[in-house]
């Protein structure tokens, strides 16, 4: 069984991973890409990427997506009003944050879906 994570019960999470899981997180940016495009373009590209990848996977891989991070390490593009960003450091904690939140559940793979390129030099 797949699926979204944030859809199960507290029980349901429990009777739904196990030690074969996967969690997937979805990572992009609120930051300006010019006047034509909205704000949300890299965490609609993390978002709508990890659910192709659930769609395409979930008959072969236990595979559970995690709520998309939409605020990420974007402080190259901080002179742009309306851009949220974490510092490296901040970004760092949320992610060993989110990974213990994931220990204690029986899943034991937690990958990242990068959708934006600030956050390649955390990621990679």
């Amino acid at each position: 069984m797949s699926g979204r994570l944030a859809d199960l019960t507290g029980p349901g999470v429990l009777e739904s991973l196990s030690a074969e899981s996967v969690l997937l997180l979805p990572v992009g940016a609120i930051e300006q890409h010019g006047p034509h495009l909205p704000m949300s373009v890299d965490a609609v590209i993390a978002e709508e990427t990890a659910s192709a990848v659930l769609d395409a996977v979930a008959e072969e891989i236990d595979l559970w997506l995690l709520p998309t991070l939409s605020v990420s390490k974007s402080n190259e593009h901080a002179w742009s009003p309306g851009t949220l960003w974490l510092s490296a450091e901040t970004m760092l904690k949320v992610l060993d944050d989110l990974a213990a939140c994931v220990a204690t559940t029986q899943a034991r793979r937690l990958v990242f879906l990068n959708g934006h390129g600030g956050n390649t030099s955390l990621l990679g």
